[in-house]
């Protein structure tokens, strides 16, 4: 539970294209043998349902169960571990990318921020970037360098600056 949280209020990690669909076959296995095995403790009784459980919450319930392991795995394998170990063991890192700012106005999420092809394995598919630096930026695509770490699973992104190579 904690790298889930980790993975949706602290990680800039961007995943390889070869790690991501490893990955993501990973998470489909693990979420399928979980399932598997929640379903026989269900069916022998070695597991139960809530108290009381209407049963249109239980059908709700069996039903919901292995999209919700999916995506908890998915977060877990797919990014949260190989950004920690990226954090942990990668290589300095710098990557040119066209990014286009964005300004969110909803209540949850950073305001200010950039988005782009190179990001869009990214959970969330954005960095977020200060107030002052999102001023400076014009509304089409411009030429950043996303720096940070690097391993064969990714890329964690830990700074975004104007690329100052290209006019």
């Amino acid at each position: 539970m904690a790298l889930i949280v980790y993975e949706l209020l602290f990680a800039n990690f961007v995943p390889s294209e070869d790690w991501y669909r490893i990955g993501n076959g990973l998470a489909i296995a693990a979420a399928v043998g979980a399932a598997a095995a929640m379903y026989w403790g269900y069916a022998t009784g070695r597991m139960r349902t809530q108290e009381g459980a209407s049963l249109f919450n239980k059908v709700l319930m069996y039903t919901l169960l292995p999209f919700m392991l999916y995506a908890m795995f998915w977060m877990i394998i797919v990014h949260a571990l190989p950004d920690l170990v990226t954090l942990a063991v990668g290589d300095p890192h710098e990557e040119p990318a066209s990014l286009i700012r964005d300004e969110y106005h909803g209540r949850r999420g950073c305001r200010y921020r950039v988005e782009g092809e190179a990001l869009r394995r990214k959970f969330l598919s954005h960095v977020c970037i200060g107030e002052m630096f999102f001023a400076e930026l014009p509304d089409r695509p411009v030429a950043l360098v996303l720096k940070g770490k690097a391993t064969w699973f990714g890329f964690h992104v830990s700074h975004v600056a104007r690329d100052t190579t290209s006019p």
